[in-house]
């Protein structure tokens, strides 16, 4: 569906910036570094892997890991995470780090900036399905019924993505 402020010819250009939202990824990250508990507000909605910078990413990852970990999340645990890891400089450095912390999102709606960073890796998941869908339907396609299905299941799949992945105890089931 296009929507009216849609410029795009229907032509596949990979010119173009994946959807992303650095915002709402630095405001998740900078309100976790002022508030530890965030982390379990967010986590049943967002994972690492659906922060589009590799930074963010990174430094999510050290959030999750010092948590289960039992350590308390703050610029300078965060930081000799990095730093063990070699990290530290690829992400951008301890500056970029003060950087994160100076963004002081509005902790109150940090789930809201979560499902943004869910909803825009929902959209760089369907538009890389899609391509690999082109892609395969360019090339020798012995079953076309098949292809479809497979197909189809690609972007079902994406859609059923639930928005939140909170695991609830069997016996609250």
């Amino acid at each position: 569906m296009r929507s009216s402020s849609d410029d795009s010819d229907g032509e596949i250009r990979d010119d173009r910036v994946p959807p992303q939202d650095l915002g709402a990824e630095s405001a998740v990250l900078s309100a976790v570094l002022l508030s530890r508990e965030v982390l379990d507000k967010v986590q049943p909605i967002v994972s690492a892997d659906h922060f589009y910078s590799d930074a963010n990413r990174k430094i999510f990852e050290a959030f999750v890991d010092l948590s289960a970990n039992g350590r308390p999340i703050d610029i300078l645990t965060v930081r000799s995470w990095l730093d063990d890891r070699g990290l530290l400089q690829r992400v951008g450095g301890a500056r970029y780090l003060a950087e994160i912390l100076d963004a002081v999102p509005a902790v109150s709606n940090v789930d809201d900036y979560a499902k943004r960073i869910k909803e825009k890796w929902r959209l760089r998941e369907l538009i890389s399905a899609c391509r690999r869908v082109a892609a395969e339907g360019y090339g020798t396609v012995e079953d076309v019924q098949k292809f479809i299905d497979g197909a189809e299941q690609s972007v079902y799949d994406i859609a059923r993505t639930p928005e939140s992945t909170t695991i609830l105890p069997i016996k609250d089931v």
